[in-house]
């Protein structure tokens, strides 16, 4: 009985968080080029991505994004 239950539970749960990341908004734009092989992380209330390879050249720059002002 319960392992049962820990399962309801789980997929319940689990499938709330899948729900919840279903509706995405578009915000500013990326202002580099594109590329892959990405460095990102978020530090206080910036997120930040640099790094990585645009099909010519591996990229040294490095942006980051303040949510409050969507730049």
């Amino acid at each position: 009985m319960k392992k049962i239950l820990l399962l309801t539970l789980t997929i319940l749960v689990t499938n709330q968080f899948l729900i919840a990341q279903s509706a995405w908004e578009q915000r500013a734009d990326f202002p580099g080029d594109g590329r892959s092989a990405v460095s990102s992380f978020s530090f206080s209330d910036y997120g930040y991505v640099g790094l990585g390879y645009d099909g010519e050249d591996f990229r040294r720059s490095f942006y980051a994004y303040d949510p409050a002002t969507d730049i």
